[in-house]
């Protein structure tokens, strides 16, 4: 890997834990917790959008002591220990892995995400979530930015198989075409 390259990961990841850090930060000192039962939008929290082509944002403090949605949550020890090993492992990726600049981006993404909310555990005993949003009456899970930056590494990995896919399926018919 070029340093330059290897610069700019490195400055992309610290930007992207500072931001992370730094808003749940902000959320724990600042914006009481408050439970999703709760009947009055936005739940004690900031509203961003309200109504806007029907979508409603707000920045709320949530305390997720499981794994995504709260699933596993009287597991929280062991989901520590499962998230450091996944880390441990994506960083191997990273450093030894011969692979394209993009997945290595990618994989970039979720390990940094994955490392935001473990050092939520070692801060704070639980992951911070914030961005709660309302998709024309869709209530969806309330997230963070380590949690954004997760989705859209492993949403990227997913669009970049299905474009070698859909690639090679048109190699292959023009090589059928051909050979006739």
């Amino acid at each position: 890997m070029k340093w330059t390259r290897a610069i700019f990961y490195f400055f992309l990841a610290c930007a992207i834990l500072l931001a992370d850090a730094a808003l749940k930060a902000y959320v724990h000192y600042r914006i009481p917790p408050i439970h999703l039962s709760s009947s009055a939008y936005p739940f004690g929290g900031i509203p961003i959008l309200h109504h806007w082509h029907g979508i409603d944002l707000a920045i709320t403090h949530v305390m997720n002591k499981g794994a995504a949605w709260g699933i596993f949550a009287s597991l929280h020890d062991y989901l520590l220990y499962l998230r450091i090993l996944i880390i441990g492992g994506l960083l191997s990726y990273l450093i030894f892995a011969k692979t394209s600049q993009f997945r290595k981006l990618c994989m970039l993404l979720i390990a940094i995400g994955a490392i935001g909310n473990v050092l939520d555990t070692f801060i704070y005993g639980h992951v911070v979530d914030m961005f709660y949003v309302i998709f024309w009456g869709y209530s969806n899970p309330v997230f963070n930015l380590a949690d954004a930056a997760i989705f859209c590494g492993v949403a990227l990995l997913l669009l970049e198989s299905l474009l070698c896919k859909l690639k090679a399926g048109k190699s292959v018919k023009k090589n059928v075409r051909g050979s006739a």
